[in-house]
């Protein structure tokens, strides 16, 4: 009996100690298992008593062991809970900087239109829908006309919200399927598919170019543009991105050279004159490093004494052939390219040296160097010239800078402290081609200016043009009112110069007196002109 009560005795302890052992155990493998199963870190195993209550029922050892396994455990779920909660916010900001990134590179921050990236993703699927589909598609280059003129007189960020602001309307005038994107600066493009017919394509060009015509208020300002736009078709102007962009590119300059604001066909002629303007850019590169850029001279003349005081420098493109290149082929081109400012400081270098040595035998020499818009605005136009005098040691007097009223318009506040710089120097200002250009009496009477110099579409017509001769004579007359010395171009005949000598003309120049000429032949025209008569000479 006694065997047997101690044997059940011993079998409920051993029981019980099973359970306190065994079942904390499992229950912290099923946690186990639940984290392995969900990957959810919050599952917490449970420590059920404490060290001293467990002691005192004897089985303190194996209890406290199972609890710091459970204890042990929760604590790496916690820490595992808390590092996948920063991956998971890590990668939360990852897909939005990736977001922002693709935005980033397919569309222009600005207008918020598709970018050049996605114009060539776009173009070459609609390639594709031709190669299979023979779905044809027209391509629009547009290039505005006058944003220059806005960004630069209201500043970036008005140009900013210009940019804007013709992106929705050029939206606005288009079907959804049409695809438009910046390419940048004042550049859109658009690709057109599913049309009938070529009238369908000159109605969205005409809409766009009517969308624009509306005035842009922005933050107060009011702006005007227009929009010189080329137009390329696939299949007929090309097969490839390259060739239709070459094509649309091709017309809209052809659009520009039309007077702006219109649109063009690509036409097979269009080819051969880009070819040559191509072919013209490339050698003109080159030019400056072959000598092939000249200056020539032709003189100034005081109409009553019958001297030369002074030459107006005038470029020469001269190959090595032998062939010249008229000013007027390639000078707008080098301004387009950036040349213009590099061919201007070669200019401005050799007069002033070609000046330096004619002062030196001829004393109050000086010579007229002609300045583009776009050297106007070099930021280092001052210290070119103050260089040149400076290295050619010739004195400001004996230099004039020669410019035309549009210089002026570009930016009349910084163009007047840069010129009143100049005048303090002893510098010369001319104002070429007068009564041509926009709203002149404001702008000699707002500028410093010393001198003026009549167009030669005025003395053409002397003396037998009345309205001619009345102008002339008016701005001889408004120009010694304002003390202001006056030249008059393009005299070509005996008769042009005794009229403007019967005005009180102070100046002259034209093919009477010379054409331009290389240093050499001009150095032989002031020896000729100062020792005797211009007449005698030519009677001779």
């Amino acid at each position: 009996m006694i065997g047997l009560i101690g044997a059940v005795l011993v079998s409920v302890a051993l029981s019980r100690l099973q359970n306190i052992i065994t079942q904390p155990l499992k229950s912290l493998t099923e946690t186990m298992s639940k984290v392995s199963q969900t990957g959810t870190f919050s599952a917490q195993a449970i420590v059920s008593g404490q060290r001293g209550d467990i002691s005192a029922r004897g089985i303190a050892s194996g209890q406290d062991e199972i609890g710091e396994l459970a204890r042990v455990f929760n604590h790496m779920a916690g820490e595992l809970s808390q590092r996948d909660d920063s991956l998971q916010q890590e990668l939360k900001e990852r897909r939005r900087i990736e977001a922002k990134l693709s935005q980033i590179a397919h569309f222009d921050t600005i207008t918020n239109l598709p970018n050049r990236h996605s114009f060539n993703s776009q173009i070459d699927r609609a390639l594709i829908n031709y190669k299979y589909d023979l779905e044809k598609f027209a391509l629009l280059y547009i290039d505005l006309d006058n944003f220059k003129y806005v960004n630069d007189t209201f500043g970036h960020h008005v140009g900013d919200l210009l940019l804007a602001s013709i992106g929705e309307r050029m939206v606005k005038t288009l079907r959804k399927e049409d695809f438009v994107a910046r390419l940048g600066g004042d550049e859109f493009v658009i690709i057109i598919s599913a049309f009938a017919d070529t009238s369908q394509i000159s109605a969205v060009a005409e809409k766009i170019l009517a969308a624009l015509q509306t005035p842009f208020f922005l933050e107060g300002h009011e702006a005007f543009v227009g929009a010189s736009i080329g137009i390329a078709i696939c299949p007929q102007n090309g097969k490839d991105s390259e060739t239709l962009q070459r094509q649309a590119d091709s017309a809209m300059y052809r659009a520009k050279n039309l007077g702006k604001n219109n649109f063009q066909f690509y036409k097979d002629e269009l080819s051969r004159t880009q070819k040559n303007r191509i072919s013209i850019e490339a050698q003109l590169h080159r030019a400056l490093e072959r000598d092939e850029i000249v200056v020539y001279y032709q003189p100034i003349v005081e109409i009553t004494g019958k001297n030369i005081i002074g030459f107006e420098a005038l470029v020469r493109w001269i190959k090595k052939d032998g062939t010249v290149i008229r000013p007027d082929e390639f000078i707008t081109l080098a301004e387009e390219i950036g040349l213009i400012v590099d061919i201007g400081r070669y200019v401005l270098n050799t007069a002033a040296t070609q000046t330096a040595t004619w002062a030196d035998r001829f004393d109050h020499i000086f010579t007229a160097v002609n300045f583009s818009s776009r050297q106007f605005k070099h930021n280092d136009l001052a210290s070119d010239i103050f260089n040149a005098l400076k290295n050619a040691r010739l004195q400001p007097g004996n230099f004039e800078m020669e410019i035309t009223e549009s210089v002026l318009m570009d930016n009349s506040i910084d163009s007047k402290n840069f010129l009143d710089m100049l005048i303090k120097q002893g510098i010369g200002i001319s104002i070429d081609d007068f009564g041509t250009g926009y709203s002149s009496l404001s702008y000699i009477t707002s500028f410093p200016i010393t001198k003026i110099k009549i167009d030669f579409s005025f003395v053409a017509k002397l003396p037998h043009d009345k309205n001619a001769l009345a102008v002339v004579t008016a701005i001889i007359g408004l120009a010694k009112s304002l003390n202001l010395k006056v030249v008059s171009e393009g005299i070509e005949t005996i008769e042009q110069l005794e009229c403007l000598a019967k005005l009180d003309c102070q100046y002259g120049q034209g093919y009477l007196f010379s054409k331009p000429v290389p240093a050499v032949e001009a150095t032989k025209l002031l020896e000729i002109f100062n020792t005797q008569s211009m007449l005698s000479n030519r009677a001779s």
